[in-house]
């Protein structure tokens, strides 16, 4: 009798592991581009509370702000990167991307104060494209 209720729960769990599809699993691989912002390429806004640098990406780069995803970080000495969006020092910095620009704010964190040129930075740019 036990040998029929051990057949009869183990053959409907057989059933099922054996429907069991497995996954093909789509590796894409991402992009990552390196850009250096020199001092005279932050242009002020705000009396100087806003300092923007927009950086043009190659034409070739093949992104769609829409299904990809896109990470930025960004370093005073090269090496050392943190991303972006951060507050460090006060200075609270994000950006936006739109078609094949990507823009740099750099602001005072509580967006009252007018702050000086934030200098040269280091840009490392992370494309992540979608599998879709």
């Amino acid at each position: 009798m036990k040998k029929n209720l051990t057949l009869l729960f183990i053959l409907p769990l057989l059933a099922f592991v054996s429907a069991c599809k497995k996954a093909d699993n789509v590796v894409v691989p991402n992009q990552t581009i390196y850009r250096n912002i020199t001092a005279n390429n932050w242009i002020a806004s705000d009396g100087g509370k806003t300092y923007t640098a927009t950086l043009d990406l190659a034409n070739d780069v093949q992104f769609s702000s829409e299904t990809d995803g896109i990470l930025v970080y960004v370093s005073y000495s090269e090496g050392s990167y943190e991303q972006i969006p951060q507050t460090f020092n006060g200075i609270s910095l994000s950006y936006a991307f739109s078609g094949n620009s990507l823009s740099i704010d750099a602001q005072d964190a509580i967006h009252e104060l007018a702050i000086d040129n934030p200098g040269p930075i280091f840009v490392k740019i992370v494309l992540i494209p979608s599998a879709q």
